[in-house]
């Protein structure tokens, strides 16, 4: 099914049940949890289709010993809106957003197969590490987290 989603920055805490209604669908919800921080922390933008939220993605910026490194935190997109680029755009996004900002790389964890091979085939990453789960998030049945990472333009 095709969706057409606006982007915009994530209004909360009015969006915040929207955002965790998708989240839900990856197991990615549990917010503010061991793995991730609340929304109060970094930026996060939303993918909205009739009024709807269908897709959230999330970054922050974290100085590396003098050095700003992109931090993607969560992206998730809504089942029913899946394949029609909304995932896409919302990554393409946070990456020009952290670019901007003067960071000249982004890391990424991830722990699904197709969403690694995604980041790696899209956006130039390349896997780098693993990270182990603090506690069930995301695929249950794997323990730790692929550490990505991408170079980003100049800005």
């Amino acid at each position: 099914m095709e969706v057409t989603a606006t982007i915009r920055a994530a209004r909360l805490p009015a969006d915040r049940a929207g955002m965790v209604r998708v989240l839900e669908t990856a197991n990615m919800h549990r917010v503010p949890s061991a793995e991730m921080d609340d929304f109060d922390v970094g930026e996060w933008y939303v993918a909205e289709a009739d009024a709807a939220i269908v897709g959230v993605a999330g970054y922050r910026r974290l100085d590396r010993d003098g050095e700003l490194v992109g931090k993607t935190t969560l992206l998730a997109v809504d089942p029913l809106a899946r394949r029609g680029g909304i995932g896409r755009e919302l990554q393409t996004l946070r990456m020009r957003l952290m670019a901007e900002a003067g960071a000249r790389r982004v890391i990424t964890n991830a722990d699904r197969p197709e969403t690694i091979a995604w980041y790696e085939r899209h956006f130039g990453y390349r896997k780098v590490g693993e990270v182990r789960k603090l506690h069930e998030f995301g695929l249950p049945d794997v323990d730790s987290w692929t550490t990505l990472e991408a170079p980003l333009p100049l800005a």
